[in-house]
């Protein structure tokens, strides 16, 4: 089953998804998607940007991720995009991974809940793939109580902040609950997974997501505070349970509830201004000064021998 081939626009979500399925049913190692690459929760209230720099390996026929890095100039991102925009489409999508292209770049732009944004994949296949995650929101009201009881929990199982910093897998089994409360220590977290703890969180949630009456509509404008998610003193919960099509819910001090899903649009654009070797470039940049800064590491630590 290749992905040229079986992926028509319909049905995009099933093959993103199932992408590193199909390679597993291979009995091949897991190619690193985009999926992969932004498991990890990023503490920030603006928008993320990164690049991912990935080689193929052919002997574990899987990706090797040489260099990431974090995309400062926002303003030459937005180009890149208006730019995309005028570029002839291709009717079929190509995704570059499972073409087992020798080298890929993907950038990923996150969103503050870090599962809505878009996923730019490169490579010198001639094509571009977009894939847009575009949140789509319903808010609530009457969550004070459910607040207070991730209050609760968070003291109970002692979380508290730190200064050390960790990795939250977002993307792990059960529900992965993060408490957005700081931008420089780590933000307490914990992740649910047993039965009748699922049972009770989920109870909480959709007693209050089953009531017409909290739904809250209208629209939200950057002076409506209550309605805000993206600020600190909010929870985010990831819900990574099999069937459920709520992504995240997020639940701020107000006494809101946010559900969100992810609906995925991909587009293929014809390379036609050759932007790989722009990127590749940037990238092969990165990578030079990725290893130079490993170079001086290793001159200090020897140097400290003595």
């Amino acid at each position: 089953m290749k992905f040229r081939s079986f992926c028509t626009f319909g049905l995009l979500t099933a093959c993103l998804l199932t992408s590193s399925i199909i390679l597993t049913n291979e009995k091949e190692a897991q190619a690193q998607d985009a999926t992969t690459l932004q498991s990890k929760f990023i503490m920030t209230t603006d928008i993320s940007l990164f690049g991912n720099y990935l080689t193929y390996n052919a002997e574990n026929k899987s990706y090797d991720l040489e260099v990431k890095w974090p995309i400062e100039n926002h303003h030459q991102w937005n180009k890149l995009k208006y730019y995309l925009d005028h570029l002839p489409q291709n009717q079929d999508l190509h995704n570059p991974l499972i073409d087992r292209n020798k080298e890929v770049i993907i950038f990923i732009e996150n969103n503050p809940d870090q599962i809505s944004g878009e996923d730019m994949y490169f490579s010198e296949n001639g094509s571009i793939l977009r894939v847009k995650r575009t949140p789509q929101d319903v808010i609530y009201s009457g969550a004070d109580d459910f607040y207070k009881f991730l209050k609760n929990q968070m003291e109970e199982n002692g979380q508290t902040y730190s200064a050390t910093k960790k990795d939250i897998n977002i993307n792990a089994p059960g529900l992965v609950i993060i408490f957005r409360g700081n931008t420089t220590l780590t933000n307490p977290s914990w992740i649910v997974t047993d039965k009748d703890g699922l049972k009770v969180y989920l109870t909480r949630m959709f007693d209050i997501m089953n009531k017409e009456e909290n739904i809250h509509t209208g629209l939200i404008t950057s002076t409506d505070i209550e309605e805000t998610f993206d600020r600190l003193n909010t929870f985010m919960i990831y819900t990574n349970i099999k069937g459920m099509e709520t992504k995240l819910i997020s639940v701020n001090e107000y006494g809101r509830l946010r559900s969100t899903k992810i609906k995925l649009e991909g587009i293929s654009y014809k390379d036609d201004r050759n932007f790989f070797s722009v990127v590749k470039r940037q990238a092969l940049d990165e990578l030079s000064q990725k290893q130079s800064d490993i170079q001086t590491r290793e001159n200090i630590d020897k140097q400290n021998d003595f």
